[in-house]
């Protein structure tokens, strides 16, 4: 059986961090996109900007948290941190 690779981006409401995420998507990795606002529709447009079939690729693999880098532990709380 084979596992799926999960990997933290931040960033991914803007250009580079959305290609990013948008390319380890269409390999197949879930994705965890840290943001500081927490919007999920922001991610997915910037998702669609790259790939407009985006969101069929993605489903169920990409999980938004809100959170922030400049921040201690990204602003994520222990728990969420520690899953990540």
């Amino acid at each position: 059986m084979a596992t799926t690779e999960t990997a933290l981006v931040t960033g991914a409401t803007g250009f580079v961090g959305g290609t990013v995420a948008a390319l380890l998507l269409r390999q197949g990795s879930a994705v965890v996109a840290v943001v500081r606002d927490g919007s999920e529709e922001r991610v997915r447009h910037a998702l669609r900007t790259v790939d407009p079939r985006a969101d069929v690729l993605h489903h169920g693999r990409l999980e938004v948290v809100k959170g922030d880098v400049l921040e201690p532990m990204m602003g994520l709380d222990e728990s969420t941190l520690s899953r990540l």
